[in-house]
């Protein structure tokens, strides 16, 4: 028996039960579970019969269905965990149960240290204390490590911890780039004074100075099936699909490629409603070869073209959606529409439903 999903075929060498196949694939056997299908388990009633069925090849119910992008094998991409001990940072920690094993894994923890300037006011007394102080913090910072690496998902695979001294935004980024990180994780808000405010100082400060992609968390995720993608144009249709070639999903995602028209006067004279149905024509075909291509690297994905003001549109699309997440470029194109993507996706961090990834 040979299974077929997007641009992927692999032979099937074991059948686990009515649903979850081993399939050869680039000569590695990986664990396939059959999307959207849920059959009897071996030890449940008809569960033997379906296996069976399975096993022989006969054209069963249970197999109608198309396998969806997912990545059970690993991804090529490198990850960049940067932890705080936040309840925001907690949850990334545990959102990377959804995505595939990385080609390398690196655990960050920051002490946000003053010690330079300390050091030129204090006496030595000051300074003992201060050295014994930080010797604690250091202590807390590799238990916080070794706790996080605890809770890491079983496919995450071996991760490399460091614990670094400096201001969080320069240390993740500066690392980020040494490691030549794919994506950073990370809480949306972390341990500042500032509790109010969703998106916090050091995650808008990486990332605007970070150049990969990074995945921002503000609370328990619960799946990452359903995918938003915003595009603003050529430049983020590419970035989005540089990105998406990695195979960064554990499981199946499907994708729905959105584009928003703003909602402002016709230019010329005519009839808006015919005008905006013409604009938005024109849209929705500039990002059907985006699916195209998506859809070639093994996704469903489909496009949507809307009128309304972005930032509030996306949201809301988000919600009505059930996104799991949503995933958008920050720099947009250039020149004015680039400073007013900005504001687009600075809105949607401060507001947003679920967890973002953002690209560049």
């Amino acid at each position: 028996m040979v299974v077929v999903g997007g641009a992927d075929a692999g032979r099937v060498v074991r059948v686990l039960d009515g649903d979850t196949l081993e399939v050869l694939h680039d000569n590695k056997a990986e664990r396939i579970r059959l999307s959207g299908i849920d059959c009897p388990e071996k030890g449940q009633v008809y569960g033997t019969a379906m296996l069976y069925h399975v096993v022989s090849g006969t054209r069963s119910s249970c197999l109608e269905g198309r396998l969806r992008c997912a990545n059970k094998g690993g991804s090529s991409m490198k990850t960049l965990l940067a932890v705080d001990g936040s309840d925001h940072s907690n949850e990334a920690v545990r959102a990377l149960q959804f995505f595939a094993q990385a080609e390398r894994l690196t655990l960050l923890h920051v002490l946000n240290s003053s010690k330079s300037v300390f050091s030129i006011m204090a006496t030595r007394e000051d300074m003992g204390a201060f050295t014994a102080r930080e010797k604690i913090i250091r202590e807390d910072g590799e238990r916080l490590l070794d706790r996080v690496q605890s809770l890491l998902p079983k496919h995450a695979g071996p991760a490399t911890k460091y614990l670094q001294i400096g201001s969080p935004a320069e240390v993740v980024v500066s690392m980020a780039r040494e490691q030549k990180a794919d994506l950073i994780v990370m809480g949306a808000r972390g341990l500042g004074p500032i509790k109010e405010r969703l998106f916090g100082s050091v995650s808008h400060n990486i990332l605007t100075l970070a150049s990969c992609a990074i995945l921002i968390v503000h609370g328990p995720v619960k799946a990452m099936k359903q995918i938003l993608l915003p595009l603003q144009g050529p430049s983020d249709a590419e970035a989005a699909v540089r990105f998406l070639q990695l195979k960064p999903f554990h499981d199946a995602v499907e994708v729905t490629l959105l584009t928003v028209l703003p909602s402002t006067e016709p230019p010329g004279p005519g009839d808006a409603a015919t005008a905006y149905a013409e604009i938005l024509e024109k849209q929705a075909d500039s990002i059907k070869g985006t699916a195209e291509r998506l859809r070639a690297l093994g996704y469903q994905a489909h496009e949507v073209a809307v009128v309304g003001e972005p930032a509030t549109t996306i949201l809301q699309e988000a919600i009505t959606r059930c996104s799991d997440l949503i995933l958008m470029g920050t720099r947009g194109r250039q020149g004015i529409t680039r400073l007013v993507l900005g504001s687009v996706s600075h809105a949607v961090l401060h507001k947003m439903p679920c967890p973002v990834l953002a690209f560049h």
